[in-house]
């Protein structure tokens, strides 16, 4: 509201010609008992707007509670199912190698064995020439090149097996309505009061501005959409 006097001018109420005051706002023209009554209805729509950011305000505190979400149950199901494949397909890899490194030195003892075994008879019989001391020099030789020689094993990838699906968090966000938008203090005659009636009954114009003001009760809320990617390992 501003406070200078329009003459000649009627208020949009009464009709009343003397010190009547004009509106920034609507540009309409009201005298000293109306644009008190003016004024106490802008306040009222004020109210009325912030009882509903308060409202607003509550229900996205309800939803900000993200630990809640139902997808931190499903990601903590897909990591558990990852460990347990991937505990599983060590475990087996630990056993091979077992079995691999086992018979190895199954090998080794029994060729060791049988080394010693010959040439304990050789000695206890006293049977030997150097024809038998070349053979088991060759045989110590060989086993020496077993034992320094490890068997050739190697790590390599089962692509038989199905693979660990990595997950990562994909977002589809709506554009708000309202972002920052500036509020205009004075607005140009020529641009907004082309369409503007003044009815001279108040009740009427209060019921038009009051239903232009928007229920945030009624307005449903709006989520984040999230879905999963699946990258292949």
């Amino acid at each position: 509201m501003v406070s200078t006097s329009v003459d000649n001018n009627p208020c949009s109420i009464c009709g009343v010609r003397r010190w009547v005051l004009p509106c920034d706002g609507c540009h309409r023209l009201f005298c000293f008992k109306h644009v008190s009554d003016h004024r106490a209805d802008l306040t009222k729509q004020l109210d009325t707007i912030q009882n509903q950011y308060d409202n607003l305000k509550l229900i996205y505190n309800q939803h900000e509670k993200y630990q809640e979400h139902p997808l931190f149950s499903f990601i903590d199901v897909w990591e558990q199912d990852s460990i347990a494949k991937i505990q599983q397909t060590a475990e087996k890899a630990r056993e091979e190698l077992r079995k691999v490194h086992d018979e190895a030195n199954d090998q080794m003892k029994a060729a060791l064995k049988h080394f010693n075994e010959q040439m304990n008879i050789g000695r206890q019989k006293d049977d030997y020439t150097e024809r038998e001391l070349d053979e088991w020099k060759e045989q110590l030789i060989n086993i020496r090149k077993q034992l320094e020689t490890p068997c050739d094993i190697e790590l390599v990838s089962d692509n038989t097996v199905a693979p660990i699906h990595m997950i990562k968090i994909n977002t589809t966000k709506p554009k708000l309505l309202l972002e920052n938008a500036p509020i205009s203090q004075n607005t140009p005659p020529d641009e907004e009061t082309s369409n503007i009636q003044c009815p001279n009954d108040n009740d009427e114009e209060i019921t038009k501005q009051q239903s232009a003001i928007i229920d945030v009760t009624e307005i449903p809320v709006v989520e984040c959409i999230v879905r999963f990617c699946i990258n292949f390992l």
